[in-house]
């Protein structure tokens, strides 16, 4: 079609022609799937283009604990403002973005610029998706490679809010779309459907980097008595001990070769070192069985933080870390994640009044948090208020 485009314009080369074939080709070359809607400025957007936002430090407001400790910052302000700032700050730094923005269910949850958006406004709809693009381009510059970003969102606005997410991480970048039941009994009031769940979005920066933790968190525990940096594990011999015949030495040659162990149990080598102590899968009544894995693996095992090496009566031994492992289902259901019993009554206990319409159960974003996050990692609300 657009060939023949073009063979019009070379037969029809007055201006009103060729303007009339212009705009059929841009009406074909337009965007035919994907999220199209009327964009709307912003008066804090606009700020922008002549004003540069500045943090400043309030000492009056500072709550120390423990000056030994990692501190958080709060930053008061428009979160675009201050989108814009950590962006100067902290591009691709951020590992974890949780977010509960407004649900524009019309009944005047959120402004735009500065006026309260209602059921009868005719733009709301694409008021709301302007102010989220503005916030949720930024965020994905914040984050870092493995980064993931969550966001809780209802059914008001879940379609537009999933293609805009899939236009700026990409649908590939999409880990899931979580259902969270946070009113079990369902809204009495409505006439057809009482509204149960809400909903979490969860997408990656590069998918292939992300990873969940090795936190369980539907799971038990119970049996993961023991804890370091990378969370949660128990004990496993590193012979292998299960499989019969096919884990003796015989079987598989190649899984039989010594560790040498240093005196004080903290490093390991494949080739004899001074003072190291050589150490076979060898068991305790003298079978001659095989590691769990070649040596290289092991090597990279202990790299990572997965094998302990205790020594017990003189004997020294060489242990697996396992980790829980969970799967992550999209139907989150637990009694702890109830809005009104782990969130309002929380908060309106600390508060003395109702101070946030319908905050989320502390549970279920503590839960969320662990999910996504390490030890080490730096997380971003900035729906916070």
């Amino acid at each position: 079609m657009l060939e023949y485009l073009e063979k019009l314009k070379l037969q029809n080369t007055d201006d009103e022609s060729i303007r009339a074939i212009t705009e059929i080709e841009n009406a074909l070359n337009e965007k035919k799937y994907g999220l199209v809607w009327e964009e709307h400025s912003e008066q804090v957007d606009e700020m922008l283009e002549h004003n540069i936002p500045v943090f400043i430090e309030d000492e009056d407001r500072k709550i120390v604990a423990d000056e030994e400790q990692p501190f958080n910052f709060l930053l008061e302000g428009d979160n675009l403002h201050s989108l814009k700032l950590l962006e100067k700050t902290h591009k691709g730094m951020i590992d974890v973005i949780y977010i509960d923005p407004p649900y524009n269910t019309g009944a005047k949850d959120w402004k735009y610029n500065n006026d309260f958006v209602d059921s009868n406004d005719t733009f709301r709809h694409s008021k709301w998706l302007s102010f989220m693009k503005e916030r949720i381009e930024v965020a994905s510059k914040l984050l870092g490679p493995s980064g993931i970003i969550c966001v809780a969102i209802d059914h008001y606005e879940l379609s537009p809010l999933i293609m805009l997410m899939d236009e700026k991480f990409g649908e590939d970048n999409r880990l899931g779309i979580v259902t969270v039941v946070h009113k079990p009994e369902g809204r009495n009031q409505e006439k057809f459907f009482g509204t149960s769940n809400e909903f979490a979005l969860f997408y990656a920066k590069e998918k292939s980097k992300a990873s969940f933790s090795n936190e369980l968190i539907f799971g038990e525990l119970d049996d993961f008595n023991l804890e370091d940096k990378n969370g949660n594990y128990k004990l496993k011999n590193f012979i292998r001990l299960t499989d019969g015949k096919y884990a003796l030495k015989e079987a598989k040659p190649n899984f039989y070769y010594p560790i040498y162990v240093s005196e004080d149990l903290t490093k390991v080598a494949l080739e004899p070192k001074d003072d190291f102590i050589p150490v076979y899968p060898i068991t305790k009544s003298g079978v001659e069985r095989t590691w769990k894995t070649l040596s290289n693996t092991f090597m990279k095992y202990f790299d990572e933080g997965n094998i302990e090496i205790i020594r017990t009566d003189g004997e020294i031994e060489i242990f697996e870390k396992l980790r829980p492992q969970e799967v992550v289902r999209t139907h989150w259901l637990k009694k702890e994640y109830h809005a009104y019993h782990y969130g309002t009554k929380i908060l309106n206990d600390i508060l003395g009044s109702k101070k946030f319409d319908f905050p989320k159960s502390v549970i279920l974003v503590k839960d969320t948090i662990k999910l996504l996050s390490k030890r080490d990692s730096t997380v971003l609300d900035f729906f916070a208020g």
